[in-house]
């Protein structure tokens, strides 16, 4: 009994020579062949879409929008107030006895809080443009999984990772909108 081995068959079709012994499409036959005979092979080079698109990196967490929002909106409040202090310094000055350093002081308080809240909303922008990425990256994959029927649900509702991203872009653009 003789077992056949890989490289026989191999042999066969290409030749000893190296050279085709027979026509491309019984080459691509072959082929075809192979794959569709183990189905597992098939399904094992498929790979998930999360696996290519990095979305997990896109991802803004509730406890960072939390912070975020907080954090900005203290920046904020911040540098009200320290507007607020200089103006009412430099107000009172004629007046009262308001020495240069209090001005000073108050001057560099307004000049930390504008940077503070320039380096959060910058941070906030950026967060957004991360939502708007993935968001819109989860249209694209709703809008090519399935074509919208007459009357259906809108994706938002029936997709939640789709909802989650729509309610990320909303809260970050509300948080941008604290002035």
């Amino acid at each position: 009994m003789r077992i056949r081995r890989k490289k026989d068959s191999v042999s066969r079709v290409v030749g000893r020579s190296g050279k085709s012994a027979c026509s491309w499409p019984a080459v691509a036959i072959l082929l075809l062949m192979a794959l569709v005979g183990d189905p597992r092979l098939v399904r094992g080079q498929i790979t998930p879409l999360e696996d290519v698109v990095p979305i997990a990196e896109l991802e803004v967490r509730t406890d960072d929008l939390v912070r975020v929002a907080t954090s900005y909106a203290d920046a904020v409040r911040e540098l009200k107030t320290a507007e607020l202090s200089v103006k009412t310094l430099q107000v009172l000055r004629p007046n009262a006895n308001v020495t240069n350093l209090e001005m000073q002081i108050a001057s560099i308080n307004l000049k930390v809080a504008e940077q503070k809240v320039q380096i959060l909303r910058a941070i906030a922008e950026n967060l957004l443009r991360m939502a708007q990425a993935k968001l819109d990256f989860l249209k694209r994959m709703e809008a090519g999984d399935q074509a919208p029927a007459p009357g259906a649900t809108p994706p938002a509702q029936s997709n939640p990772r789709l909802a989650q991203a729509e309610a990320t872009v909303r809260i970050l653009q509300m948080i941008l909108e604290i002035k």
